[in-house]
């Protein structure tokens, strides 16, 4: 190598030094401001610049010495490939740095939305950036080495996609499954939901799978195309719970005391604990079942809180039996009436 070379190489690194100090240095700068002023998504951009640009310049360098280093004939082409293939990788680098911007960006929308599934979208969107990213550079870096156009290179990718397609098809569908989940949004983060037989909250949501905490404290990992496919009953997002009470009291109870007996029932719950006035509670003497008169009570309480509503509900059985029993109205069993008919003298 010649004098001139060598400066060459020293004037790249030392230019490659200082742009990489005072770039990350004036970026993390800007990034910073942009925080101050509560602005995440150009705070990200400054931020992932400042992370990829020591690398990608440090790619960049590593070209430029490729190319000016005076390398025999038959070495030239495969130094010149390389040299190619650093600034993709350079490029490609800053790229994958960047898709967290998409990403913070969707984490912005998802506060603004107040939905706790957005939360989700936020790293499905980054990883499904960064796999474009990915096989773009891919894509590029064998064109490079292989010298070959790029339309042979797709053509041959579209092959291997439909053979790893056909392998891949319960993934395929699993995935196609999580992207339904987060444009339809039949739940969210931390929801109690029922799905056949799967009762319980939800934990994560993925590319492949959702998570589940039952109630008896299990996590089940359900596929999401397996999801998708049943009926979804989100029991957290109810606006009430509804609650059927059937008191059947002895066939010997006498008219009056069948009417004192829904009296007592109406004045339980009149304007009763969670009411909301557009559902006041419905009593009514429902049927002659075959052991007993049988009182019908549907109440509806406000708001859907499962505990509050169990507590409600043992209270007002409780003021029930002591009403009942001080009125003395009998509640009923199963009996049978036996009649026996004696043999006559003969």
């Amino acid at each position: 190598m010649e004098l001139w070379h060598w400066w060459w190489i020293a004037g790249i690194l030392l230019v490659t030094v200082v742009a990489s100090r005072f770039g990350h240095h004036y970026l993390t700068r800007l990034a910073d401001a942009a925080a101050h002023n509560t602005r995440p998504v150009l705070e990200a951009v400054w931020r992932a610049m400042a992370h990829a640009l020591k690398f990608s310049l440090a790619c960049v360098a590593l070209a430029r010495i490729l190319y000016v280093l005076p390398w025999p004939e038959r070495l030239a082409n495969g130094a010149h490939s390389l040299a190619a293939v650093a600034d993709t990788v350079a490029v490609a680098y800053l790229a994958m740095a960047l898709t967290d911007v998409a990403a913070r960006w969707v984490e912005q929308a998802a506060r603004r939305t107040r939905s706790r599934m957005d939360d989700m979208l936020a790293p499905l969107v980054g990883k499904t950036l960064r796999g474009v990213v990915w096989v773009l550079a891919m894509v590029q870096i064998v064109q490079t080495l292989s010298n070959r156009p790029i339309t042979s290179i797709l053509a041959g990718l579209g092959i291997g996609g439909l053979a790893v397609a056909l392998a891949a098809q319960e993934t395929i569908r699993n995935f196609f499954g999580s992207l339904v989940l987060l444009m339809d949004k039949p739940f969210e983060i931390g929801d109690r939901i029922r799905a056949g037989d799967i009762d319980g909250a939800v934990i994560a949501v993925g590319f492949r799978s959702t998570r589940i905490r039952t109630l008896d404290g299990e996590r089940v990992t359900i596929p999401n195309a397996d999801l998708v496919s049943r009926v979804i009953y989100n029991v957290e997002q109810r606006s009430y719970i509804r609650r059927v009470l059937t008191l059947g009291i002895a066939y010997e109870t006498p008219p009056d005391r069948v009417r004192r007996a829904l009296e007592i029932l109406r004045e339980l719950l009149h304007n009763h604990e969670g009411m909301d006035p557009a559902y006041p509670p419905r009593i009514h003497f429902t049927e002659f079942a075959p052991y007993s008169l049988n009182l019908e009570v549907v109440f509806w309480y406000h708001p859907a809180d499962w505990w509050k509503c169990r507590a409600f509900v043992e209270r007002l059985n409780l003021k029930i039996l002591e009403e009942f029993n001080r009125e003395g109205i009998a509640f009923a069993y199963p009996t049978q009436t036996v009649y026996v008919n004696p043999l006559r003298p003969v």
